[in-house]
């Protein structure tokens, strides 16, 4: 991600470019005195609806959370230095005074590993103070009435509220005082990659003039964008420490690391892996299902199969890891897939892609035996990471896996998985 500087006047003119646009407010009110509450901390997405924001509010003693939606002209009507403003958000009243001066900024690419969002789009993030803002983090308990659920500390309410995050173990202070501005550039971006060639879909309004950038060790290749799926040619295969660059002139739009830079690799690229033809899949086939093996048919057409097939693959996601064979039916019997092998193939990424949230790295293969083709979907294990089925817009569902059948994940269990990464990050191999 690049790092730079920027000023309000730049933030309010981006923000006019299109003043009915959609912003998908979050934010943190203290308590009321005399008769007005001040903002402690904003999180705003302008552009598409971000997966897993919620319209909702929290009430406790020390505090109010609230999210709303409003428009990019509502936005920019609050960063006026030195001009106390008001804003509402579901029905929660807050005093905005933002701070003059310049402010931080990063350009983030789509899927960014470090933005606690995770957008689909590559965005601009920008982060101005909110003047006299003094307040310390509530203290005690917040104890919510009804439907609202109630944390030990505050920290454990913030991490719930802006990231979905409920485990209330290890998740530190959060920096108040501070908006977080997240403007999408919806012109183009890398939608998937696939490294067998190298194949890479793009998506946007503004991707022509565009030219994509192959850049690793032993090769490099630039391609102008004239489609969106482009692919490059890779006689001697892909280089080491690849690197695919989405650009235009001198700026970059997107990117990704092929070559898993800094220990991550991006959900939406592809690797196919050489398999013994055959081999393998006879061998799951005769196995028999189990706690790390489902079969399927075929794959999903309504809502009711899809919620059967893609809960499992969230609570292979959650757990142990596992695998899925379409194409096999219950008692092991190699059926094969009706029509295109390789467009089932694509569909059934496509689904994984919109159906999980965030999206898991699952590996799918085709297969083929005595002219019966197969998908192979391999999940690995989770790292911490919670995943989540959205059949229905905003009603996300987690699952788990116990002795060979899917759950609905029950509080203490999604508190153990999200516990994995805070012991990751906590241990003293982590960077290692």
């Amino acid at each position: 991600m690049d790092h730079g500087v920027a000023a309000l006047d730049e933030l309010r003119d981006k923000l006019m470019a299109a003043p009915q646009r959609r912003v998908w407010v979050r934010a943190l009110v203290g308590p009321a005195g005399n008769g007005s509450a001040a903002l402690l901390s904003l999180q705003a997405v302008v552009g598409p609806q971000p997966l897993g924001w919620l319209k909702h509010t929290w009430t406790y003693t020390q505090c109010t959370f609230a999210s709303a939606q409003i428009t990019a002209r509502r936005l920019a009507s609050l960063l006026e230095s030195g001009t106390p403003r008001e804003l509402v958000i579901d029905r929660t009243r807050a005093v905005v005074d933002v701070q003059p001066g310049q402010f931080s900024s990063i350009h983030a690419p789509s899927l960014a590993q470090y933005d606690e969002l995770r957008l689909a789009w590559p965005c601009s993030v920008y982060t101005p103070s909110i003047t006299g803002m003094t307040a310390n983090a509530p203290q005690g308990y917040l104890i919510g009435a009804g439907d609202v659920p109630s944390f030990p500390v505050f920290s454990g309410a913030y991490a719930a509220f802006f990231t979905g995050n409920f485990a209330v173990g290890g998740t530190g202070n959060p920096q108040l005082g501070r908006m977080s501005i997240h403007c999408a550039d919806t012109g183009a971006r890398i939608v998937r990659v696939r490294a067998a060639s190298l194949e890479v879909w793009l998506d946007g309004s503004l991707l022509a003039g565009t030219v994509l950038e192959l850049n690793g060790v032993e090769s490099r290749a630039t391609v102008p964008v004239s489609k969106r799926r482009v692919v490059f040619e890779l006689p001697g295969g892909l280089p080491n420490e690849a690197w695919l660059w989405l650009k235009r002139a001198a700026e970059w739009i997107d990117f990704r690391s092929l070559g898993g830079w800094g220990g991550y690799r991006s959900p939406d690229i592809q690797v196919d892996l050489p398999e013994d033809p055959g081999a393998e899949l006879s061998r799951l086939a005769a196995q028999g299902e189990g706690v790390h093996l489902e079969y399927k048919e075929k794959l999903p057409d309504t809502a009711s199969e899809k919620r059967t097939v893609f809960k499992t693959i969230v609570a292979f996601a959650n757990g142990a890891g596992g695998t899925m064979l379409f194409g096999v039916s219950d008692d092991g019997a190699i059926a094969g897939l009706n029509g295109d092998l390789a467009v089932q193939r694509r569909r059934l990424n496509d689904l994984i892609r919109s159906l999980v949230t965030p999206p898991a790295q699952v590996c799918v293969r085709q297969e083929e035996l005595d002219g019966r083709g197969v998908l192979i979907a391999e999940v690995p294990p989770g790292n911490g990471t919670l995943h989540a089925l959205v059949i229905e817009a905003n009603k996300p569902e987690y699952y788990v896996r116990r002795d060979g059948t899917t759950y609905y994940a029950r509080p203490e269990e999604l508190a153990t998985i999200v516990g994995k990464a805070h012991m990751t990050a906590r241990s003293p191999f982590a960077l290692l």
